[in-house]
């Protein structure tokens, strides 16, 4: 081969090494596109289960573990809303806020089947027993005045005729206790 032949042969090669790398990194790019949403949500997965405490940084989470945990959160849950709600329904001469407030009364209910409403009582009377200040609270005083309509006037006398009308005759330039722009003007010096 002479040396301009050898020249052109190694150009042809380098292009077509050229084109197959370009190939290459075309494929590889595709690749990448395509798993970063999946490495993404799998990440994300680990910072929550991090985050809750329920995964160690060095192992991945197991979906099958993670729902049997959350189902038993919320059954949990459920369980101790139903025995507030028994405590609501129970708490009869007892501010049942407060009795939800004390710790006492939430770990003696919290052990008590929520439709034993027997039980329930009990553990409430029990409580207001040892702290009387469960109780509820006395009603407030009557209310106060006359009856919804009704004067306020002394018995045998006529009510106060009203002191002015708001807008007599539609002006409100002429609105009693409204003071007119006229008064406040300067005298000229």
């Amino acid at each position: 081969m002479t040396p301009g032949g050898e020249a052109a042969a190694s150009i042809a090669r380098l292009e077509c090494d050229l084109a197959a790398a370009r190939a290459e990194v075309g494929r590889q790019r595709v690749t990448v596109k395509q798993k970063a949403p999946d490495e993404a949500r799998a990440e994300l997965a680990q910072q929550i289960g991090r985050t809750l405490g329920l995964v160690q940084d060095d192992t991945s989470p197991d979906l099958a573990a993670l729902t049997q945990q959350l189902a038993a959160e919320q059954q949990q849950h459920a369980k101790q809303t139903a025995a507030e709600l028994a405590v609501y329904r129970a708490a009869a001469g007892a501010a049942p806020d407060a009795l939800l407030d004390s710790r006492a009364v939430a770990a003696a209910v919290a052990d008590l089947d929520p439709t034993d409403t027997a039980a329930v009582q009990a553990a409430i009377t029990e409580a207001h027993k040892a702290k009387p200040r469960l109780a509820a609270a006395p009603a407030g005083p009557a209310r106060s005045g006359g009856e919804p309509g009704q004067s306020l006037t002394m018995p045998g006398k006529p009510a106060p005729a009203p002191r002015y009308e708001p807008f007599p005759g539609g002006d409100c330039d002429d609105w009693p206790g409204r003071r007119r722009w006229d008064a406040f003007k300067v005298p000229k010096v």
